[in-house]
């Protein structure tokens, strides 16, 4: 299956939080347990910087992820602290979803843009 298209924009300064919901092609949930959520920002997909980087079994501080089980839910957080530190405005993004077994679905890709905030 296609990775979906999605853009991502990132209000700096604010938490950025997306709820996801995994089903296969016919409507019917995919069971995330014991899965993997990945995604990365990067200028562009060559890039071997990341803007940022978010991997669910090796959260980092300002990071959150709910549980990965059988009702396909991703939910995914970075804090305002650091959506505050990002310095960029167009970018490239995409989720990837690895399963216990090892086997990776690129389930989302896009656009990401920085929304700069102005309140300090």
């Amino acid at each position: 299956m296609a990775a979906a298209k999605y853009d991502l924009l990132i209000e700096q300064g604010a938490t950025l939080r997306r709820v996801i919901v995994y089903r296969d092609p016919n409507g019917a949930l995919i069971d995330l347990t014991g899965s993997r959520v990945l995604w990365q920002v990067r200028d562009h997909p060559e890039s071997a910087t990341t803007i940022l980087s978010f991997d669910s079994d090796n959260l980092l501080t300002g990071q959150t992820c709910g549980p990965l089980d059988a009702t396909g839910t991703i939910d995914f957080a970075v804090s305002d602290e650091v959506t505050a530190t990002l310095d960029f405005t167009l970018a490239r993004w995409d989720l990837i979803v690895e399963s216990a077994g090892g086997e990776r679905d690129r389930l989302l890709e896009g656009k990401a843009t920085l929304d700069r905030g102005v309140t300090r």
